[in-house]
């Protein structure tokens, strides 16, 4: 099932761009645009559920007791050139379930709305790494308590074990047969799953799961 979509368009170039990205994106249906948050009362019944990308650091934009509002009834997707740790941690305390960079790729932003319409957290890979720096390596907090290794499908095995490698999303994908996107949906759900947000921490994981001495 499609996951569906609204954007709050800021008038940047970067929501622009998500708007046409999302509006072809395979996975995502488009329902439409907003001018504001406060924009959502009067289109509830149509906008209800849909994951919504919003920049809540703008003018006119009221954050974050809005915000806090919203995710009540909507998965919000933080997208901002805003990311230090402080901006990314307000978000997520007003219930943000992700918060991804402004400068990222197509494919990215398709994967996080993806993520967090299934009920999922996703943080674009500049926003973890503030978030690793200010909790020293450990996982957020608010991630909840990891699950064990023994909880990851053998598809996300082999992916762990690729990364663990050093190969990229999309030399994964290449040996797979997968496409770059559905790479980068493994790999979030794996990081989620065993508590680990960068490749160092992964990469250990592996090694605990005994998985590169299994593989050639």
């Amino acid at each position: 099932m499609a996951v569906h979509v609204t954007v709050v368009d800021d008038g940047s170039l970067a929501m622009l761009g998500a708007i046409g990205i999302l509006r072809s994106a395979s996975g995502c249906r488009f329902i439409g645009s907003l001018g504001g948050i406060d924009e959502l009362t009067e289109n509830q019944e149509e906008s209800d559920g849909c994951v919504l990308v919003v920049d809540p650091y703008l003018d006119g934009v009221p954050f974050p007791d809005a915000l806090s509002e919203v995710t009540k009834r909507h998965p919000v997707l933080v997208m901002s050139a805003r990311t230090g740790h402080q901006n990314v941690r307000r978000a997520l305390q007003s219930g943000a379930h992700g918060y991804v960079s402004k400068d990222i790729d197509s494919s990215t932003l398709v994967t996080a709305v993806q993520a967090v319409g299934i009920g999922g957290v996703y943080l674009g890979l500049s926003v973890a790494d503030v978030l690793m720096q200010e909790w020293g390596g450990a996982p957020p907090p608010d991630f909840g308590e990891p699950l064990k290794g023994t909880d990851l499908t053998p598809r996300e095995q082999d992916v762990l074990t690729m990364v663990a490698r050093g190969l990229t999303h999309k030399q994964i994908g290449t040996r797979l047969t997968l496409s770059k996107a559905t790479v980068d949906t493994y790999v979030h759900r794996i990081r989620q799953k065993v508590g680990a947000f960068n490749k160092a921490g992964l990469t250990r994981v592996a090694m605990d799961m005994g998985l590169l001495s299994n593989h050639s």
